[in-house]
């Protein structure tokens, strides 16, 4: 008999399982597939996201700031292998110039650790591309996803 069962292996349930595993509770996570990490966890894109395009002060937002802010420690914990490795966003047209969307984003998230610089310098002189706006996001990073989820169960 279980206190809490938890339907599905994903990221979310198996972060889940890994928080209530602190309090006194037997705990069974139930799976569909062979092992955990086969369904949309595990063919995502895998990114640690910063929040800086969701929503201004969406949950959505509020939780990829918190998650990113608090991975470097998880990461440590858990043994899980991290690289922040940042992110840049480029445009090449004057069509391309959605980052102005990016920026009023970022303007109402501060606290996403977006740091706006000279991109087009940078990707210019350091990158040799031929870009005419960008941002960049220097807390974005690459966890490995199946080993993000074993590490939590």
């Amino acid at each position: 008999m279980y206190d809490v069962a938890i339907i599905g292996g994903g990221v979310i349930g198996s972060s889940i399982a890994r928080e209530l595993s602190k309090y006194k509770l037997k705990i069974c996570v139930l799976e569909k597939e062979l092992d955990v990490c086969c369904e949309t966890s595990g063919r995502n894109s895998g990114v640690l996201h910063a929040g800086f395009n969701n929503k201004p002060k969406s949950l959505m937002a509020k939780f990829c700031i918190e998650g990113n802010e608090n991975f470097d420690e998880i990461a440590k914990e858990l043994d899980i292998p991290f690289k922040r490795t940042g992110k840049l966003v480029v445009g090449f047209t004057k069509e391309d110039i959605v980052v102005d969307g990016l920026t009023a984003t970022v303007g109402a998230n501060p606290d996403a650790a977006l740091e706006c610089f000279d991109t087009i310098h940078y990707c210019r002189n350091e990158l040799g591309l031929a870009t005419i706006c960008g941002l960049s996001n220097i807390s974005f990073g690459l966890p490995n996803r199946p080993f993000v989820n074993t590490a939590f169960l």
